[in-house]
């Protein structure tokens, strides 16, 4: 396989795996940032009943760090976390019916000097790599988390109307009849 060959296969299959890496990514931060949004938000309407109760206001305070620091943290360490080419390329394989084309290219890639088998692995991998349709990979959907959020939506519409309980009325003492009051 002549260079320009090899690095046009190359291009293909690094732009098929970037592509899918890409929509993987967005995918993963909205599953955890919604999902961590669910215990974010039973904190928050915690600190919410507890500041319209008038209740332990420290507690209410420390209730609303800790349900910003709950929905920001999983979203951040989503952010950052790598996902190895490899990876993606393995899952392009199961989802496109590849047979393990783009992922044994990719470690083919990954070598200086490459056998004939290797050079031809890499060329079919490149042909297949134009025929993947990273929406059809993998999908946008509806990230996971969102049925148990809407629920907690409807409850911070319920917080407003709550009223904090009245004691009950003590029985009024019944005054003594005494013989200077007859």
């Amino acid at each position: 396989m002549n260079q320009p060959e090899r690095h046009e296969s190359q291009q293909k299959i690094e732009s098929t795996v970037q592509s899918v890496r890409i929509r993987w990514k967005i995918l993963s931060v909205l599953d955890v940032f919604v999902v961590s949004l669910v215990p974010a938000s039973v904190l928050l309407l915690a600190a919410l009943v507890l500041g319209r109760f008038e209740m332990a206001p420290i507690a209410a305070k420390w209730l609303w760090v800790g349900s910003i620091v709950t929905a920001v943290c999983p979203a951040s360490v989503a952010i950052f976390w790598p996902i190895s080419p490899l990876q993606i390329a393995l899952f392009v394989d199961r989802q496109a019916n590849l047979h393990d084309r783009l992922s044994s290219a990719m470690q083919f890639l990954a070598k200086e000097q490459q056998s004939e088998f290797a050079q031809a692995a890499i060329r079919d991998a490149g042909r297949h790599a134009e025929q993947v349709v990273p929406e059809e990979v993998l999908p946008w959907r509806t990230p996971k988390g969102v049925r148990e959020l809407s629920v907690a939506l409807v409850a911070f519409g319920i917080v407003p109307f709550l009223s904090p309980p009245t004691p009950p009325a003590l029985p009024k003492a019944k005054k003594k009849v005494t013989r200077s009051d007859k």
